[in-house]
């Protein structure tokens, strides 16, 4: 073999291992720590598999739930579906990452609602001081007034409805009323508060097994949230989970989750037994521990979506038995005298 061919030879066989070697420990060691972006075609969308990568994701980003307890603090994710494999996921792991999705979105739009809480404050205040109100401040005033469906309310009284729905409360709801997340009309349209659609609303909904119900369909987790939190904050069939709101208010304390629940009393037609399953709920999975949880300021907002082709459709079983339930919700819906009332336009925001 002549010099120049085992040269040829002797190089090539250098670059492929020397290729191979690179390879193998980029794998080893670098994979593992930026494993996130496989999920991340930007720096603030993300899509997921399955609820498996969005746990490690989360364990990675320091904001799963035992984190979150620890810390205090949350990631600002807003969700725009719900991972297709959460009923065959394991039960103690789908229980912490509901959880922590629906916390997400309750944190949020608790923040929003506080902001405009304090502006409102420091409005009534200058007021007050005789200080200068500008066109701007009461069109401000005037139209989050119409936004609360108060127009006519003074500043005073729009303050009882401009508060915050504790998020014990908001995550116990979003258990009972999707079955974590695994019900028809969670998976098919972020429904998770079983709100009905109001009559004569051109909103998106889904209809019940026998097409007797409507129930509202959203965008995202986030603007269900949203929507959840303006219906118990402007409907009357809620004055009174106000009132005591107010009331505890006025002690000066924070409203939590398991006193306002006394205010549900006509979200069910179930009434009582209803308040007490919520209050189960705030207490068997510590939800009140989540209460002063508030939105990580340095990470800016994360857009999380799960891919609904890589996942597997639930089983055939499965839609049995969430078939069979919604035959039981509609069937107890028909009888019930008071349904949940919600905005006329599912998509607006607080």
């Amino acid at each position: 073999m002549s010099p120049k061919k085992t040269f040829y030879q002797t190089t090539r066989s250098i670059v492929y291992y020397t290729l191979l070697v690179c390879t193998i420990l980029g794998a080893v060691y670098i994979l593992p720590k930026s494993l996130s972006s496989i999920f991340k075609p930007s720096d603030k969308s993300f899509v997921f598999n399955d609820s498996r990568s969005f746990a490690f994701f989360l364990d990675e980003k320091k904001s799963s739930l035992t984190q979150i307890r620890k810390t205090g603090s949350i990631l600002n994710v807003q969700t725009l579906n719900l991972p297709t494999d959460l009923a065959r996921y394991p039960a103690d792991k789908r229980t912490s990452l509901f959880i922590t999705l629906v916390l997400s979105h309750a944190v949020t739009s608790n923040e929003i609602i506080l902001n405009q809480r304090k502006k409102l404050i420091q409005f009534i205040h200058d007021r007050d001081h005789s200080k200068y109100i500008s066109p701007q401040r009461q069109n401000w005033f005037e139209t989050l007034a119409k936004t609360y469906k108060q127009p006519e309310a003074s500043p005073e009284q729009l303050l009882e409805y401009v508060d915050i729905i504790p998020v014990s409360m908001t995550i116990a709801q979003a258990i009972t009323e999707s079955g974590w997340g695994t019900s028809r009309f969670a998976q098919q349209g972020n429904a998770l508060y079983g709100q009905h659609l109001p009559t004569n609303s051109s909103g998106k909904y889904i209809t019940s097994l026998y097409g007797d119900v409507k129930v509202a369909a959203f965008d995202s987790l986030y603007q269900c949230t949203q929507n959840y939190i303006r219906n118990l904050n402007t409907s009357k069939a809620y004055a009174q989970l106000r009132n005591i709101r107010k009331m505890i208010r006025d002690q000066g304390r924070v409203p939590d989750g398991h006193a306002l629940a006394a205010g549900l009393l006509h979200y069910s037609e179930i009434g009582e037994d209803y308040i007490r399953d919520i209050r189960f709920l705030i207490g068997k999975y510590e939800l009140s521990g989540l209460e002063g949880v508030t939105l990580n300021k340095e990470s800016p907002p994360l857009v999380v979506r799960f891919d609904r082709k890589s996942s597997l459709p639930p089983t055939a079983a499965l839609q049995d038995m969430q078939d069979m339930q919604e035959e039981k919700t509609s069937l107890a819906q028909q009888n019930s005298k008071k349904q949940v009332e919600i905005n006329n336009t599912a998509s607006e925001t607080l």
